[in-house]
């Protein structure tokens, strides 16, 4: 038994050193080509790229080299979607943008430069939820629509998760859950989402993770 244990001692000692040692971490910053090290949204698309969404613009990551796409944008990146081939950039000043694989530019979908964008996410492969500082909007895909303003007293709206029916979204008082309505036409009327259970609180919190049973907060 001691000579076990002694081999096994022996086995870590000489080769756990090597195995840390060998895990490389490498910076990606402005000397490589990245044009801001302030860093808001990272997302990686069905082509492999990596998309990055900084104070300062928008850059593609090969895994070789920065490719940046900052003259489609006239303010910086806060969020970034990549779902089913569709690759989504939100500005903060209220600018939606898709990206077009093909041409290798950027479409723009949603300019409300008076609205400060924060996030968004997709409710379904139709539907858009933005978060704003000052409410939600609501954008349908198909029928290019777009909501007014709602629920504009829920503010600072950083963080939405949707899980099944329900729609997470983080705010200044805490979490407010809405319920989207899958049968109402055209998805941009107001009674779409509508308030379903608030949480309020005296943190800020970001909603992180769904599992298969719960919505995991962290407060900051």
């Amino acid at each position: 038994m001691k000579n076990y244990f002694s081999i096994v001692v022996c086995f870590v000692l000489i080769f756990f050193p090597k195995l840390v040692l060998g895990q490389h971490i490498k910076h990606l910053g402005v000397n490589d080509g990245n044009q801001s090290g302030a860093v808001s949204a990272i997302e990686k698309d069905t082509l492999g790229y990596v998309w990055i969404g900084t104070s300062q613009g928008l850059n593609r990551y090969s895994g070789y080299k920065f490719k940046n796409y900052n003259q489609f944008l006239s303010n910086g990146v806060v969020d970034i979607i990549s779902k089913s081939g569709t690759l989504l950039v939100l500005s903060s000043k209220g600018e939606l943008f898709q990206y077009q694989y093909v041409q290798d530019s950027f479409k723009n979908i949603i300019n409300l430069k008076s609205l400060n964008f924060l996030c968004f996410e997709l409710i379904n492969e139709d539907t858009l939820l933005i978060g704003l500082q000052y409410g939600l909007l609501v954008y349908n895909f198909k029928s290019n629509k777009l909501s007014k303003v709602l629920y504009p007293k829920i503010t600072f709206n950083r963080k939405i998760k949707v899980h099944n029916d329900r729609v997470f979204v983080a705010s200044t008082k805490g979490i407010n859950v809405f319920r989207f309505d899958k049968q109402s036409k055209g998805g941009t009327k107001a009674h779409v989402i509508r308030i379903y259970w608030q949480v309020f609180g005296c943190f800020t919190f970001s909603p992180c993770a769904i599992d298969k049973a719960c919505l995991w907060f962290f407060p900051n």
